[in-house]
């Protein structure tokens, strides 16, 4: 038993030094209690953290506002264009039924192969022809079109 005595006889001892060092440390400069001082140093530090978290979340949320704001959303602008512009919903309604009579007309009478002696004639049937396929559902277009065909390659139809 003497070994387990003084084994604790030793852990009393350490335990005893260490409230003598943890009370030497405790106890600061001056009247203040050096644990208040970490407590009320503890919580500055967290004040002055929970004051910077704040200022950034104002920040982001100011900046992510401004960007939003500044954004354009791609369906208002071609609302806007659709309401700027004049639709001739008539000629969307004819080209719809009547476009594909005319085309067909066009493409037989226009084609540049129609035209093989004549290069000035070829030149501008191609350059017609071209029209027709880009403009194929428009009515008011192929009819312009058309009239362009006449005067210029002097076709009847």
């Amino acid at each position: 038993m003497p070994l387990a005595n003084k084994r604790l006889h030793t852990n009393r001892r350490i335990t005893t030094m260490n409230k003598e060092i943890i009370d030497s440390l405790v106890k600061g400069p001056g009247s203040l209690d050096m644990q208040q001082s970490v407590v009320h140093n503890f919580f500055l530090i967290n004040g002055w953290t929970y004051i910077a978290i704040i200022e950034l979340a104002i920040i982001v949320g100011l900046y992510s506002y401004v960007s939003a704001k500044n954004r354009t959303n791609p369906k208002s602008g071609i609302k806007k264009k659709i309401l700027e512009e004049s639709v001739d919903f008539n000629n969307i309604v004819n080209s719809a039924f009547h476009s594909s009579e005319i085309y067909k007309t066009l493409i037989v009478k226009c084609h540049p192969d129609r035209f093989p002696d004549d290069s000035e004639k070829n030149k501008k049937a191609l350059e017609i022809f071209q029209l027709i396929t880009k403009n194929k559902n428009d009515l008011k277009a192929l009819e312009a079109i058309k009239e362009r065909a006449i005067n210029e390659l002097g076709i009847t139809f």
